[in-house]
């Protein structure tokens, strides 16, 4: 990861939750799949294409390395000739492979030298049907038996070569080339192979590079993205932080101004009670003038009903004196008639008494 991402995913990261990680993840396994079914459609695209060239390449080895069109034909047998079981001496062909081949290239040049081929090697002649079949068997690439027939035949047609010293020493050349010729087919198509491989590889290569310069591509406008998101954070966070610190400067000044009324507050319940003190006093002192001043009258009240009460009170009772008085005479009186007339009946009875 570059420095500068580094940086901007530390200072984006805490202020910008919503960007999206698990995208960039997902694109990573986009390219990843993507670069392996490139390279899956490479291949399956161009196996056939490996095939032709192979055979275009062996054909044009095989025609470098002899000496005409009928050597190459049948030099082509080789390539699946050197694929075959590996025998007791260790070569890829047997000698019965090895010993047709070679009286096949010895046709070969006799032929181009219009030379009359010995009917005892008709079956190893390129341009007959037996020598096709005969190709055809050994270009198989198996170990076939050597029947007793086969080893007949391939004596008759030696010995009708042996008869030329020319043809003969020409068999010789092709005999010892044969398996020498295989290893040099075989070494140029492992060549080939190495070459088609690196080709290849290049090829991997160059989609890998591809791939990873597209890749480059989409991190970078990926970090671009991420500055613009980085920007347009840093962007709203100066916004929040500019209304942060308008509220708080807000905030300061309604503190003060909360203070200033506080102590207005407090200064103003301080006078409320000074004067309520003072208020108080005042109607106290009012309350007990008033209370003294009731006290005053209402004891003037008092001494002015007592007097009114007691000359009332003295004038009832001398009214009331005076008429017990006259009740009390009256009653005399009336007692005293009433005395005089019992005493004048008892009189009268007792003087009514004795007489009697």
């Amino acid at each position: 990861m570059r420095p500068t991402t580094f940086l901007i995913l530390t200072l984006i990261l805490p202020f910008a939750p919503t960007i999206n990680s698990s995208a960039i993840a997902a694109s990573d396994d986009h390219a990843s799949v993507s670069l392996q079914d490139e390279y899956d459609r490479y291949k399956s695209n161009n196996i056939e294409d490996k095939i032709r060239r192979e055979e275009a390449a062996l054909s044009t080895l095989s025609r470098s390395l002899t000496r005409s069109q009928c050597h190459a034909n049948i030099a082509k047998t080789l390539k699946h000739s050197c694929q075959g079981a590996v025998d007791d001496v260790g070569n890829r062909l047997s000698e019965h492979n090895k010993r047709g081949l070679a009286i096949s290239f010895t046709i070969c040049s006799m032929q181009s030298a219009l030379q009359k081929i010995p009917s005892e090697c008709s079956q190893w002649n390129p341009f007959s049907s037996d020598g096709l079949n005969q190709n055809e068997n050994y270009s198989l690439g198996s170990d076939l038996p050597e029947h007793n027939d086969l080893q007949e035949q391939q004596a008759s047609c030696l010995s009708a070569l042996h008869r030329s010293p020319q043809e003969w020493s020409a068999y010789n050349v092709y005999l010892s080339d044969t398996t020498q010729l295989c290893h040099a087919l075989e070494a140029r198509k492992q060549a080939d192979l190495a070459h088609t491989r690196y080709v290849e590889a290049n090829v991997e290569k160059v989609a890998l590079l591809k791939l990873m310069k597209e890749r480059e591509s989409a991190q970078l406008a990926r970090e671009r993205n991420l500055s613009k998101d980085w920007e347009n954070s840093s962007a709203a966070l100066k916004r929040t932080s500019d209304l942060v610190f308008s509220a708080q400067q807000q905030l300061r000044e309604d503190i003060d101004i909360s203070s200033e009324l506080r102590q207005d507050l407090r200064s103003t319940i301080k006078n409320l009670d000074l004067e309520r003190a003072a208020v108080w006093g005042r109607i106290e002192k009012d309350v007990n003038d008033r209370l003294f001043e009731a006290d005053v009258r209402f004891e003037t009240i008092l001494y002015s009903m007592r007097d009114g009460w007691a000359a009332d009170y003295d004038l009832a009772v001398d009214d009331r004196i005076k008429e017990a008085e006259i009740a009390t005479n009256t009653w005399i009186q009336n007692t005293t008639i009433q005395v005089a007339d019992i005493f004048a009946y008892m009189t009268s009875q007792m003087l009514l008494g004795r007489f009697r």
